[in-house]
């Protein structure tokens, strides 16, 4: 998880800081997509944290996140979307390539 939140701050600075993309986080911007793993959609989400990590201070409390007792100051929860790992022919195609391709 620290290589893909590292991972996540060079995107950041690539992206973000050159104003490609937004300071805060539009869900019309970007579309995360995994496969159908836990550790790859925890590498997804930890990808996301350092690129709109709390500690970017770009979040709002009540607009950005919830004002709700517990809630991570600042966090901003960002959806990691997946199909079915029958379905998937993009996640898969390497798979497929190297299957028949003996």
């Amino acid at each position: 998880m620290q290589q893909h939140l590292t991972l996540g701050k060079k995107i950041r600075e690539r992206y973000v800081d050159s104003g490609f993309l937004s300071k805060k986080y539009k869900a019309a911007e970007i579309y995360v997509r995994s496969s159908d793993y836990n550790r790859t959609i925890i590498s997804a989400m930890s990808n996301m944290m350092g690129m709109y990590g709390y500690k970017n201070n770009a979040s709002e409390k009540g607009i950005d996140y919830p004002e709700a007792d517990g809630w991570p100051t600042g966090f901003v929860p960002i959806a990691v979307h997946t199909i079915d790992r029958r379905s998937d022919y993009v996640g898969r195609s390497i798979f497929l390539f190297l299957f028949y391709c003996r």
